[in-house]
């Protein structure tokens, strides 16, 4: 008797260790909320307040957050004394500049987004492209300050390979950027398009099966009439086309050449042109 009463208290105390529980999971949840939407408030009165400037004030933190990361190292360094630590350092404080031009930009790009549409929609390629590029910078450099610190100088030639290349994958980006924009501005026209044609014949089209393809022209070519073709697809000037690829021949050091060659193989001819023998 006495042992089912234990037992009957025992199951008693754990339910209401769990009502406790799941009650205190549920004031936190609501303070968690509350404070969320305070600070949120906070930050929305502070934007509408700085206005411009608040993305130069998040810059500014974020600068101030570096600062006490290369204080640290310092003094982390100084226990340490390690070669990884000390050039860890040394770059950071180098290139302080250049690090917060990329929290500058990125934090610019954001306000745009929200701000200025239509001129994000132009800059974002860029703007993408950019911090892609300091990313793969500091990573690369951070690799190869490693490597050379445990002594593995067989896989400093990747980060070497990167960062003397850094120009090439930034203008690299930016063309398919700038590419993968106009696809999608072509297929928001299309569709903006098909919806008008729609309405006006009152059927609604279903699209399965209609799949645009790639090919080349036949009709606008000058070798294999690559650029032709996605000037046709893209519904664009192919000398845009052709000097974009220009542009990444001459900054890729033939790389250009290369992928054309490989485009040339690999996308088909317009079978409704007319092509020369």
């Amino acid at each position: 008797m006495y042992e089912l009463i234990m037992v009957e208290e025992k199951k008693g105390l754990e339910e209401r260790m769990g009502d406790f529980e799941e009650e205190v999971k549920k004031i936190g949840k609501k303070v968690n909320e509350k404070v969320k939407e305070n600070m949120d408030e906070k930050r929305s009165r502070l934007k509408r307040t700085l206005g411009v400037l608040y993305p130069l004030l998040t810059s500014l933190i974020g600068l101030i957050i570096l600062g006490i990361s290369i204080v640290s190292i310092e003094v982390l360094n100084l226990a340490l004394e390690t070669s990884f630590l000390f050039t860890l350092h040394a770059f950071l404080v180098n290139n302080l500049e250049i690090l917060f031009l990329a929290l500058l930009v990125t934090s610019y790009g954001s306000y745009l987004e929200k701000k200025f549409r239509d001129l994000h929609l132009v800059l974002s390629p860029l703007i993408t492209s950019f911090g892609v590029t300091v990313f793969l910078w500091v990573l690369a450099s951070v690799v190869g300050m490693l490597n050379m610190s445990l002594g593995r100088y067989h896989s400093i030639g990747i980060s070497n390979m990167v960062l003397s290349n850094l120009g090439n994958i930034f203008v690299v980006l930016a063309i398919i950027g700038y590419v993968v924009l106009m696809v999608k501005k072509d297929k928001k026209l299309s569709e903006e398009v098909k919806d008008t044609s729609s309405k006006a014949t009152g059927k609604q089209e279903s699209g399965e099966g209609e799949i645009k393809r790639l090919y080349r022209s036949g009709k606008d070519n000058l070798l294999g009439g690559v650029c032709g073709g996605i000037a046709e697809y893209l519904k664009t000037d192919p000398v845009l086309i052709r000097l974009l690829w220009v542009a990444m021949i001459l900054l890729s050091l033939g790389f250009g050449i290369l992928f054309y060659i490989i485009a040339w193989i690999i996308i088909p001819r317009n079978p409704e042109h007319e092509w020369r023998e």
